[in-house]
């Protein structure tokens, strides 16, 4: 990014960002963050002060959720994998975990977790290491609260809810 009357291009800052956070950031400059965006992207941050050397602060962890949308698989009649992939993924400072979820009960959890500061080619998958056993337990957690997070404050405390808080708060008005 770059704004010249605030700081220049060209930078690399090692920040963990999410796409969100760009629009928080576009939003920002333009002067059109307000309380109504704040509520719609709750986790977003502005990277205008990160960006300007103003600020430090970005997140402890990022998120992304697959659940079998947007490239095509063996079947070229249908842009969905087959048979369905449906994954979740955290990234800390140095730890990067992801988790494959399948829908049969009958099958073992599988993923991938790789130490990002020794091996940020992703080469080395270290799910299976008795050695990083704790990491991968410590991260599961971690992700898996931060699904429910998401869960209740999108669906509703009650699981079912057919608008997400921040749209009720809109319809409301």
């Amino acid at each position: 990014m770059r704004w010249p009357k605030r700081f220049k291009g060209g930078r690399r800052i090692a920040h963990l960002v999410q796409p969100h956070d760009i629009a928080a950031t576009v939003l920002a400059a333009a002067g059109k963050l307000g309380a109504e965006q704040r509520l719609a992207m709750p986790d977003s941050i502005d990277l205008g002060p990160v960006c300007a050397g103003e600020s430090a602060v970005t997140h402890d962890a990022v998120y992304c959720v697959y659940r079998n949308s947007g490239l095509c698989g063996a079947n070229p009649h249908t842009c969905y994998f087959d048979p369905p992939i449906h994954a979740t993924m955290i990234r800390d400072q140095r730890f990067k975990l992801i988790i494959y979820h399948d829908i049969n009960p009958n099958r073992a959890c599988e993923g991938q977790l790789f130490d990002m500061q020794a091996d940020p080619l992703e080469t080395e998958n270290l799910w299976s290491s008795l050695d990083y056993a704790t990491v991968r337990r410590e991260m599961t957690e971690k992700l898996m609260n931060w699904l429910v997070t998401q869960e209740v404050r999108y669906l509703g405390s009650q699981g079912g809810e057919s608008l997400p808080p921040w749209r009720r708060q809109k319809k409301d008005r």
